[in-house]
C-alpha cells in the first residue's frame, strides 16, 4: 500500500477506540478543506473553526503512514471492501476511502 500524501486528506479523526462520532475523540480538517465542505460530508454542522488544523492533520498522517510501513503487508481482505491486521494490541485497517489503526485502545484515522 502507497503512503498518503498531505493533499488526499479530507477530515482524520484521533480519540479513544470505540464509537467514532466524535465523542471519544476529535476530528479534524486539513486547510484545503473548507468548513461548508465538510458539513456537507457529514450532513450537519459538525465544524466550525477550531476544526481545521494542519498540524493536528499531520500528526495523525505521520501515525498512519507509520502504521502503513508497519503493517500495510500484512493486512487481508476481509471481504467488506477493506483490508485489516490484527496483532497483539494492533488494529489496522484500509480501504479506498480511509486508513485506520488502534493501537492499546487509541484510534486514529485518516478518511480521503
Amino acid at each position: 500500500m502507497e503512503k498518503i500524501r498531505f493533499e488526499q486528506i479530507r477530515k482524520t479523526y484521533n480519540g479513544r477506540s470505540g464509537c467514532a462520532c466524535g465523542c471519544n475523540g476529535t476530528y479534524t480538517l486539513p486547510s484545503h478543506v473548507s468548513i461548508e465542505e465538510g458539513n456537507k460530508e457529514v450532513g450537519w454542522n459538525a465544524y466550525d473553526e477550531k476544526s481545521i488544523s494542519d498540524r493536528r492533520a499531520k500528526i495523525a498522517l505521520t501515525k498512519i503512514n507509520k502504521a502503513i510501513d508497519e503493517y500495510g503487508s500484512l493486512a487481508y481482505d476481509n471481504g467488506r471492501g477493506a483490508f485489516e491486521y490484527y496483532g497483539k494490541d494492533v488494529w489496522f485497517c484500509y480501504s479506498d476511502s480511509f486508513v485506520g489503526i488502534d493501537v492499546n485502545g487509541r484510534a486514529t484515522t485518516v478518511y480521503f
